[in-house]
């Protein structure tokens, strides 16, 4: 069943210097209804008039705008189904404050990220029906449309991951998927991934975000009845659309702009297209960005947009283009479904019905053995006796056969978990084994780094009393294999 995307559009407080440029322009918020009425500040334009599923003004807290609009996607992912927040609008309108909080720690601040970890955690410790439950996540963003994967440590050796889609499943190709086991990991892991992700000040924000930032958390549920739900919960702060003008944005800022814009107006034509009746092409692959929320949008998700904006006169343009974008956005329809596998569901149900009609069987023929007993008692000679009989002996090949039957997929069933079991075994052998590799050429890089630099002082010696001295001094020992130091032949002066 289809549904529309949900909008919510979030309108900050006023900071300092929009206070101080204040004018009589007219913004009247109905949250109750979730309509917007705004004039532009020279009356010239005329209302402009917008009804989204929720809005919210100035007032509103960080706890309000998570338990009345993110708290809703976190128990769908809970459900199986796949969900996306993301945030949008102009550059210093409060995407990234939405999404991550405050940097200053302090509870209330906290944004809709870290809340949606707590919740998720708690919500699969409640459910009765799981039977076990694992969690990954992953951080990436798109800084001048390369993927940059937030949680790789090596940031010498970073490349731009590249996208790929099997059937309809798009996924980021050499992504590291960190396992999680409590919120604390989550947010440990956005943490190292916040300290390499690109900033930059400009005159409309100290702390400006040059990049798309999307945390992806994965979850898997084994459930009761024998079935697994695989869903996903993707959380995107986008990087603000900006007037170059306004930001005085100059050299690598200006680019880093110009290239957010182009994606932000990649997204614009998708929304157009995806709404836009009789439109057969959708021009997801315009962008890196489109391309991995093809899922999100017009797909299999259960998708939600926060705009946000100021409502300051000074960026009245802004505003309203914000405004139209989320207004076409929210004519948008996704197709979600739960993301449901049966096939060990199936298998629990065979063996169900076997049981059941094993069950029938062996009362049928229990009843069929006292007819044969009695019938014998009235007459040996009767020919119905030898009727039971053949129908019992029919009846008993049939709960044999049965028997087989199920003992074969009991066997099956084992044999699937013992392969799970193995493959997860190995996985994990390989990436210690990675890791372990990974150590060992850091160390061999040290040493070979100090070799040279003691073959390099050897050179520079002059004095032959000196290089003797040195040479019997000098001894190193490797920290990861006992290494001897490479013959050296160097011509000596004779002393002066």
């Amino acid at each position: 069943m289809s549904e529309n995307i949900k909008v919510i559009v979030r309108f900050r407080p006023l900071n300092k210097k929009e206070e101080n440029n204040a004018t009589d322009y007219k913004l009247n918020i109905d949250s109750s209804r979730g309509v917007i009425d705004i004039s532009s500040p020279d009356n010239m334009k005329g209302n402009n008039q917008f009804i989204f599923d929720k809005v919210f003004d100035e007032k509103i807290n960080q706890e309000q705008v998570f338990n009345e609009v993110a708290k809703n996607a976190v128990e769908w992912v809970c459900e199986g189904y796949n969900s996306t927040i993301f945030t949008y609008g102009n550059t210093s309108s409060g995407k990234t404050f939405t999404m991550f909080g405050h940097e200053n720690g302090k509870k209330e601040l906290r944004g809709i990220i870290p809340r949606a970890c707590e919740t998720l955690f708690s919500i699969i410790d409640k459910k009765e029906d799981v039977v076990d439950a694992s969690m990954k996540c992953s951080f990436i963003e798109i800084y001048r449309e390369h993927i940059r994967d937030l949680l790789c440590k090596d940031s010498e050796y970073n490349p731009d991951l590249r996208i790929r889609q099997n059937g309809t499943n798009v996924y980021i190709q050499s992504l590291i998927q960190k396992e999680v086991y409590t919120p604390s990991d989550i947010l440990e892991a956005i943490r190292e991934g916040a300290l390499q992700r690109s900033t930059a000040s400009t005159a409309l924000n100290a702390v400006s975000s040059r990049s798309h930032a999307v945390l992806t958390l994965t979850l898997t549920q084994s459930l009761l009845d024998g079935s697994a739900t695989t869903s996903k919960l993707h959380l995107i702060d986008l990087a603000g659309s900006e007037n170059v003008g306004k930001s005085e944005a100059q050299g690598t800022t200006l680019a880093e702009a110009q290239t957010i814009n182009k994606s932000l107006s990649c997204l614009a034509n998708v929304i157009y297209a995806l709404t836009e009746k009789g439109r057969e092409h959708i021009p997801y692959r315009d962008s890196k960005l489109t391309y991995i929320l093809q899922d999100s949008l017009g797909g299999n998700s259960k998708t939600i947009i926060i705009a946000t904006a100021s409502p300051s006169q000074m960026s009245y343009s802004e505003t309203v283009n914000t405004l139209k974008f989320a207004q076409r956005a929210k004519l948008i329809k996704n197709i979600p479904k739960i993301n449901k596998n049966e096939s060990n569901a199936n298998l629990l149900k065979t063996i169900e019905v076997l049981n059941q009609k094993i069950a029938e069987l062996e009362s049928k023929n229990k009843d069929s053995q006292v007819i044969i007993q009695a019938v014998e008692n009235a007459s040996s000679d009767n020919k119905e006796v030898e009727l039971y009989k053949a129908r019992c002996n029919r009846l008993e090949e049939k709960i044999e056969n049965l028997k087989k039957e199920r003992i074969e997929d009991d066997k099956r069933l084992e044999e699937y978990k013992e392969i799970f079991d193995k493959q997860r075994l190995l996985a994990k052998m390989v990436a210690r084994e990675l890791c372990l590799e990974k150590i060992g050429m850091f160390y061999v890089k040290t040493d070979l780094e100090q070799y040279k630099s003691v073959y390099d002082n050897f050179k520079r010696i002059d004095n032959c009393k000196i290089l003797e001295i040195a040479v019997q001094n000098s001894k190193i020992i490797s920290r990861s294999a006992c290494i001897d130091l490479p013959e050296i032949d160097v011509e000596l002066e004779s002393p002066r």
